[in-house]
C-alpha cells in the first residue's frame, strides 16, 4: 500500500487583527508528508512571529532530513516560556505521514487531533514524553486511504463561547459535525472550508480568537501521465501511448498531433468540447474516450506556467484557482494536477512540429516546449507533487 495526502488549511484572524497568530507549514520529502500547525501566544504581530518561527523551524529541520522526534526535542528544548502565564510562547501539532501509511503525530498543548475512519473516530495509542519539563504527546499509527486527520487551533473550540454557545464548540461537537456532513467524495478543501464556515458563523463574523483548521485526507498514491507532443520517432508512438494508458491516475494529452496519435491508437474519435468559453483566448479542449483531459499544446502549457507561478507565490491565489469554475484547458489542467494527482509523469515528445517551423519567431520551438514542461514540473514540486519528466 502506498498513500499520499490531500491537505488543506484555512485560518480566521482574530477580529480587528491584521495578522493571524496561528501558522501552518507543509513540507514534502521523498519519503513523507509533514505538516505543522503552530499557535502563538496571544494574538496579532507577536503571536504571528512566534507561530511563524515555530512552524518554520520545525518544517525546515524535517525538510533537511532530521527525524521528527529529534526536531521536536530541539524545538521544545529551546522554546521560551512566558514568565507571567508560565506557558510556552507557542503550542504546536505536527503530523508526518510516510508513503507506506505509517504516521507520527506529536502534540504540544494544542487541541487533540481528530482521526476519522469510515465515519467513526479512531482512538490511537498515545505516549507522553517529558522534554525539558514539558509534556509532549506522541502517537504512532497506521493510515489507510480515506482516513481523515484534522488538526485545529484552540480558537476553533472557542467558537461561540459565551454568545451562541455557553461553552464553545467542543471537540465532540466538531467530531459530530464532521461525521454528519462529510461525504465520501469530499476533498480536503471541501471539508476544511465547511468547518471554517461554521466557526465563522458561531463567532458571528467577529472571531474572538485566531482559528485554524488543517485537514489531511489520506488517499491512494496514483500515477498520472501527461503526454505532450509526439515522440521523436514514429516507431515510438505506440510505446508512448501505452505508457499513457498505463497510468492508474489521470491521463492527460496536450497538443493536436498528440491527440490524433492517441485517438488513432484507441480507435476513438476526437470531439471538441461543446461548452466553449467565449471569455478564454485559449483553443478549446477536446474529448477522447478513455482520456481524462485533452488540450491544445504550447499556448495552454504557457498559461499553465503562469497559473502555477501565481499558486506558488500566494495561497490566496491557489485557493481561488482551485475553487473557481474551469473555463479553459489551462485551468482544467492545473485544477486536476493540484487536486486529483499525487505522482505526475510528463512524457515529453521530441518530434518537431511542422506547424511551428513556419512561425516567424522562435518561442514556439521544441526547446521552448521542453522548457515549459520543466517549469511546470518545478512549480508542481514546489506545491508538493512528485514529478518526473521523461523525454521520448
Amino acid at each position: 500500500m502506498r498513500v499520499a495526502v490531500d491537505a488543506y488549511y484555512q485560518s480566521l484572524n482574530k477580529y480587528s487583527e491584521e495578522l493571524c497568530g496561528d501558522r501552518v507549514a507543509i513540507v514534502h520529502t521523498p519519503q513523507s508528508f509533514v505538516c505543522v500547525l503552530a499557535d502563538g501566544l496571544g494574538s496579532g504581530v507577536k503571536a504571528n512571529i512566534l507561530a511563524t518561527l515555530t512552524s518554520t523551524i520545525l518544517a525546515e529541520m524535517l525538510k533537511n532530513g532530521i527525524e521528527l522526534h529529534e526536531a521536536v526535542y530541539t524545538l521544545t528544548s529551546t522554546l521560551p516560556t512566558c514568565k507571567e502565564r508560565q506557558v510556552a510562547y507557542s503550542t504546536f501539532s505536527t503530523l508526518q505521514v510516510f508513503n507506506n501509511g505509517d504516521a507520527v503525530l506529536i502534540e504540544f498543548d494544542n487541541p487533540k487531533a481528530i482521526i476519522l475512519r469510515n465515519g467513526r473516530e479512531v482512538e490511537v495509542v498515545k505516549h507522553t514524553i517529558h522534554i525539558q519539563n514539558r509534556l509532549v504527546v506522541e502517537s504512532r499509527f497506521k493510515c489507510y486511504p480515506n482516513d481523515l486527520i484534522v488538526l485545529v487551533s484552540d480558537g476553533v473550540l472557542h467558537a461561540g463561547l459565551g454568545t451562541i454557545l455557553n461553552f464553545g464548540w467542543k471537540r465532540k461537537d466538531v467530531v459530530g459535525h464532521l461525521r454528519m456532513t462529510m461525504r465520501k467524495e469530499d476533498k480536503a478543501r471541501d471539508i476544511g472550508e465547511n468547518l471554517m464556515i461554521v466557526v465563522n458563523d458561531l463567532y458571528q463574523n467577529q472571531p474572538m480568537d485566531d482559528s485554524t483548521v488543517l485537514v489531511a485526507r489520506i488517499v491512494d498514491r496514483t500515477r498520472t501521465v501527461v503526454m505532450v507532443g509526439p515522440p521523436k520517432s514514429v516507431n515510438d508512438d505506440q510505446g508512448a501511448v501505452m505508457k499513457l494508458l498505463s497510468a492508474d491516475g489521470k491521463k492527460i494529452v496536450c497538443g493536436g498531433t498528440t491527440a490524433q496519435i492517441v485517438a488513432r491508437f484507441l480507435k476513438e474519435d476526437i470531439r471538441l468540447e461543446e461548452n466553449i468559453s467565449l471569455n478564454s483566448d485559449l483553443p478549446p479542449t477536446a474529448n477522447i474516450k478513455g482520456i481524462d483531459l485533452v488540450t491544445e499544446g504550447v499556448l495552454t502549457l504557457g498559461r499553465v506556467v503562469d497559473l502555477l507561478v501565481d499558486c506558488v507565490s500566494s495561497k490566496q491565489q491557489l485557493d481561488h484557482l482551485c475553487s473557481i469554475e474551469a473555463k479553459d484547458g489551462a485551468i482544467k489542467m492545473v485544477q486536476m494536477l493540484l487536486s486529483e494527482c499525487s505522482e505526475i509523469v510528463f512524457l515529453a515528445g521530441l518530434a518537431d512540429n511542422p506547424a511551428h517551423s513556419q512561425v516567424a519567431y522562435s518561442p514556439l520551438s521544441l526547446r521552448f516546449k521542453v522548457r515549459l514542461i520543466e517549469r511546470i514540473a518545478e512549480h508542481l514540486r514546489a506545491l508538493g507533487k512528485v514529478v518526473s519528466v521523461v523525454q521520448c
